[in-house]
């Protein structure tokens, strides 16, 4: 017959380790949430809180090594604060029998602590209007709805950037090639660009039954149907830096311009390539990214550029169509990058050629 000492022993035993299994599946569901919300796009409720609790830490890292201390400044303070509290200790001294028991003993210490006590208070002071004001500046200067959206947009560029790629692959794996860059007739003139064969992989295969492939893009039968807008090219956000989302062809018809292009390397001009011909490896080779300015019809031949040229800065080059100083590129792995402006232009000439070669060293970009 157990002790009752051992009874109350395996019952704490029994809790201790009731409580350790909670946290270990309290801890895993959260963990399974954030990942949950990440995927869905959502990542922008967790990055709110967390630039408003940790997000000084970040200006004090950019600020810190600009500051340059006032040598003479400083020195005034400290004399400032040693002479305060000799005449605080003084006030002390004069004034020890008003004071309750044990000051006038310590007023050495209690003066020093009164003094800390002050500054404190006032830095504490200085603090919470900075605090006020934060919260004021966040909204008036549109932080909140920025980085919101922005993390939105991010993330639905490169699911619709993802979207392409899957296309591009299945079109790939059912006629062992990929998609030419513009498609021409016998003659050389050009009828179609690299979007209208993949339509049938965009889940737009009665679109693309509408279309006459034997004529230009631009025929008269041809040009009612890329006057329809598919979401594949829809901007979900906004405001966006070009504020353009329709062209006016010379028949009066206005027809929907795409926010992506792709690299000419990847799809040349009446030619197909093969995976096997992407010998500098598919997971450092550019396909297609988003673009913000000259934007084209989105069934017109074309929406080909050079990833060389650099980004947001180039008119015919790659850019994005937020604010952001980041550009959205769909890998020809299928995989999607967020390339920084300051990428050393030399690196983004090696990601845009397929298969000439270049080695580029890891943590370069």
């Amino acid at each position: 017959m157990p002790l009752p000492n051992d009874e109350n022993s395996l019952s704490t035993e029994n809790s201790m380790t009731f409580v350790s299994h909670l946290r270990i599946i309290l801890g895993s569901g959260l963990l399974l949430f954030v990942l949950f919300l990440t995927c869905m796009g959502g990542a922008f409720l967790l990055e709110v809180p967390f630039r408003i609790v940790a997000g000084w830490t970040f200006f004090l890292y950019e600020t810190l090594p600009l500051i340059r201390p006032d040598w003479s400044a400083l020195a005034i303070g400290v004399m400032a604060y040693f002479i305060s509290w000799g005449v605080l200790t003084g006030l002390i001294s004069r004034f020890r029998n008003y004071l309750p028991e044990g000051v006038g003993q310590y007023r050495t210490r209690v003066a020093g602590v009164a003094l800390l006590g002050f500054i404190s208070v006032f830095l504490v002071g200085i603090s919470l209007i900075g605090i006020m004001h934060q919260f004021a500046w966040m909204p008036n200067e549109g932080f909140l709805y920025t980085s919101i959206r922005e993390t939105s947009r991010r993330s639905r560029t490169a699911n619709q950037l993802r979207h392409f790629g899957l296309a591009n692959h299945n079109y790939h794996d059912l006629n062992e090639v990929f998609v030419s860059g513009i498609i021409y007739s016998e003659n050389g003139k050009a009828l179609h660009g690299w979007m209208t064969p993949l339509l049938p992989y965009l889940d737009y295969e009665g679109l693309f039954e509408e279309i006459d492939l034997t004529a230009p893009w631009d025929s008269k039968d041809n040009l009612v149907v890329f006057a329809e807008k598919p979401e594949f090219i829809e901007r979900y956000s906004y405001p966006v830096r070009n504020e353009i989302f329709h062209i006016e062809h010379a028949t009066g018809i206005k027809l929907p311009v795409a926010p992506l292009a792709a690299n000419f390397r990847v799809f040349p001009r009446n030619q197909s390539l093969k995976l096997s011909d992407i010998s500098d490896g598919t997971t450092q080779t550019l396909m297609c990214g988003e673009v913000s300015k000259n934007l084209q019809a989105w069934g017109q031949p074309g929406h080909l550029r050079d990833p060389a040229l650099g980004l947001n800065s180039h008119p015919y080059g790659f850019g994005s169509n937020w604010t952001s100083q980041n550009v959205e590129f769909l890998r020809c792995d299928g995989g999607v990058w967020s390339l920084s402006n300051d990428i050393d232009p030399e690196v983004l000439k090696k990601l845009s050629t397929p298969n000439a070669g270049d080695e580029i060293p890891p943590g370069s970009f």
